[in-house]
């Protein structure tokens, strides 16, 4: 899993079946300082996240198991909405 900052949506009228009804929100990989580390995802979200929230994030074929039954064309979902996070600063650091 990744932990993300959520920071945009994507509206779109016409997309395939499985994603109907789906909100589609833009992400980007955070570190420990809550800053930009990585690359930005689209993702489905089934939670009710909006825009800042710092969420969890699964990518790959496990993302399947949110769409039971459905062939879903979709490789990222948050899975979760944290409320808070903590860090051991030292493990952090580079030796």
């Amino acid at each position: 899993m990744k932990i993300c900052r959520v920071i945009g949506k994507v509206d779109s009228s016409v997309k395939l079946s499985s994603l109907q009804g789906q909100k589609l929100l833009v992400v980007q990989d955070i570190g420990p300082n809550r800053d930009f580390t990585g690359r930005i995802l689209l993702c489905a979200d089934r939670l009710g996240a909006g825009s800042g929230d710092i969420v969890a994030v699964t990518t790959g074929s496990s993302v399947r198991m949110f769409f039971p039954g459905e062939d879903a064309a979709c490789d990222a979902a948050i899975v979760g909405i944290i409320d808070h996070m903590s860090f051991d600063t030292k493990s952090h650091k580079k030796s």
